[in-house]
């Protein structure tokens, strides 16, 4: 990401949007429940606000920097921090009753890595567990040029997808009820979206 991205990112007002904007319209009328995995949590914009609303909260950081610094945050209480990749998590089938991952998929700079990264999610979360994300997507009908302007202004686009890309990758990682939400334009070509998914209670 570019220097103002990573500015944006850390900021106080950016964790107050995640905060107040993002993720209660994600959660609304979702249950938590009582174990949460959360997927990249960066500087942290989502964990206070997750951490009050469940009973452990789990969050994966594979930058050894930013997860020393949310561990010595959050010593003593119910968030554990762990420096690992994703896609490759040791937790058993079946762990959490919900996992999150909030504007942090499209740094993933491949498919395949953010394939793995959703077929992890959809493994480890408990049958009837819901997914909720946020994220960059790219418009359907964006043209290379409007995109690579669009890169230019963010510094972080590689792995953006468009909405359709997201609802195929999540339905292959075997998610349904799938619903992807755009919520305001995000630059040219781009807009912020929502997006949940539930694991079926039931084997397909």
């Amino acid at each position: 990401m570019n220097d103002n991205h990573a500015r944006v990112c850390t900021s106080p007002e950016w964790a107050l949007h995640i905060q107040t904007d993002i993720l209660p319209a994600l959660t609304r009328d979702v249950d938590l429940g009582d174990r949460m995995l959360e997927i990249g949590p960066g500087p942290g914009a989502a964990t206070e606000w997750l951490r009050s609303r469940v009973g452990t909260l789990t969050a994966i950081e594979v930058d050894e920097t930013a997860s020393a610094l949310l561990a010595s945050r959050y010593a003593s209480t119910n968030v554990e921090v762990v420096t690992t990749s994703a896609a490759e998590l040791s937790y058993p089938d079946a762990s959490y009753d919900s996992v999150g991952c909030f504007t942090m998929l499209h740094h993933v700079p491949t498919m395949a890595l953010q394939n793995a990264i959703l077929a992890e999610a959809f493994r480890v979360l408990r049958p009837g567990g819901r997914l909720g994300i946020s994220d960059v997507t790219v418009d359907d009908a964006i043209d290379p040029v409007r995109r690579a302007a669009a890169e230019r202004e963010v510094g972080c686009l590689a792995g953006a997808l468009t909405r359709r890309e997201y609802h195929d990758l999540l339905a292959a990682a075997g998610f349904t009820h799938i619903r992807i939400t755009a919520t305001r334009p995000a630059g040219d070509g781009l807009h912020s979206a929502i997006i949940q998914a539930v694991k079926p209670a039931t084997p397909k």
